[in-house]
């Protein structure tokens, strides 16, 4: 059922969704420097040793170039201590001659991330005008920034599967719940909910009757204009097996969030569910 979903969020008042493509790329004198998605996502294990990466292309890959960049984030940590503190490796990003592709390394402490949170930044080109890239045709998109989430990846096994009804979708499907395997932590998983790759995520209190966090997340829908769709609770009842929600998807506009949807949704939980209860 959730195939549909795609359809309904075009439709809805004068919203509409929208296609990535690689863009079109003429050869010139312009370093024509480029991100191919607006947006990427990443899990991150300690083996990785705090570092990941970004690709950065470029269309024009005669003679060596170097290309600066920029990172942007919001740290909410309440103190400094408590930072993953991310940030560049270095912002300017080298290409050799004939190169099509470099990656951008951005570093951060994987012991201050939060074991729910998700962390939401901006990488972009610091001179999109002049080394960014060339549009070919209104449809034909390449991007001079792209908007980066990371959080903690974490070993997740099936409790059993709910069902899941949105209101604002009028469809219902079986849905997948997922139980984090740390001890002591009542953290579950809502796999894929709306879209493939976006699943949500959310801790309860050991007696599994109240939610302790659910933080805003991702919900795979990327508006053509405002980008990417945010989840975030607005309130919630728990009554017997039935978890009724009430949320807003939200996007970021003028600085801060605005409302894009309002959402009502259910979900009807597995006796599995509370079997440590």
């Amino acid at each position: 059922m959730k195939k549909y979903i795609f359809i309904l969020l075009s439709s809805i008042v004068f919203f509409s969704s929208c296609s990535e493509h690689e863009g079109t790329i003429y050869q010139g004198e312009e370093v024509q420097a480029l991100f191919f998605s607006k947006t990427y996502s990443y899990s991150v294990v300690e083996e990785e040793e705090g570092v990941f990466a970004v690709t950065l292309f470029r269309g024009n890959t005669v003679g060596a170039a170097e290309v600066d960049v920029t990172l942007t984030w919001e740290d909410e940590s309440e103190k400094p201590e408590d930072s993953p503190k991310f940030k560049l490796v270095s912002n300017v990003i080298k290409f050799e001659d004939g190169q099509s592709q470099a990656a951008v390394l951005i570093e951060y402490d994987f012991n201050k991330l939060g074991l729910t949170d998700s962390y939401d930044m901006t990488l972009a080109l610091t001179n999109p005008e002049e080394q960014g890239p060339i549009y070919a045709t209104a449809s034909d998109k390449a991007y001079s920034a792209t908007n980066i989430t990371v959080a903690r990846k974490l070993d997740y096994e099936l409790v059993g599967e709910g069902t899941f009804t949105s209101a604002l979708f009028g469809q219902s499907w079986k849905q997948p719940i997922y139980k984090a395997k740390v001890e002591g932590v009542q953290l579950f998983k809502l796999e894929d909910l709306y879209y493939e790759g976006y699943s949500l995520v959310f801790q309860m209190n050991n007696d599994l009757t109240e939610i302790v966090k659910f933080s805003l997340q991702p919900m795979g829908h990327v508006h053509s204009t405002y980008g990417m769709c945010y989840f975030n609770l607005s309130g919630y009842e728990l009554k017997d097996n039935v978890l009724s929600m009430n949320a807003k998807f939200l996007v970021e506009y003028q600085g801060g969030m605005a409302t894009l949807y309002n959402e009502s949704a259910s979900l009807v939980l597995p006796d599995a569910f509370f079997g440590k209860r």
